[in-house]
């Protein structure tokens, strides 16, 4: 088998990527929503990232916050902070663009699947261990 005839053979099942192309039929900041689009996201990912630093910072210097427990809000905290330093600003220019550049594409998977996965196992250890 040629590997032309593979790729026709598993097309079917690799998912299709809706605007991925590296040309785009809207300019950038075309509109006032993008615009405001822009300003919201930038405020929120301050907020988010100032936020969660703050949470660490305030972990790092007071010692009586140093338990077991505030531990795995500080590796939450240390999560959100990298959403909103790396994933809100990409997917923010990807709402603007319309489009994934390849490279960016690429690291928006690793990143925000990976730190979501990890968020969520966080919160799951989180609420077993205030049962117990």
């Amino acid at each position: 088998m040629t590997e032309s005839e593979s790729l026709i053979e598993f097309a079917p099942y690799v998912p299709a990527w809706p605007n991925v192309s590296s040309t785009s039929d809207r300019e950038p900041l075309k509109s006032l929503g993008d615009a405001v689009i822009c300003v919201v996201a930038a405020i929120l990912s301050v907020v988010t990232a100032g936020g969660n630093l703050l949470v660490v910072i305030s972990y790092r210097m007071d010692r009586h916050l140093q338990t077991v427990s505030n531990y795995f809000l500080l590796s939450l905290s240390l999560a959100d902070f990298t959403i909103g330093v790396v994933s809100m600003p990409l997917y923010t220019a990807y709402l603007v663009l319309g489009y994934w550049p390849t490279l960016v594409r690429v690291f928006w998977g690793a990143h925000d699947y990976g730190v979501n996965e990890y968020q969520q196992r966080i919160d799951d250890h989180t609420a077993l261990l205030r049962f117990v």
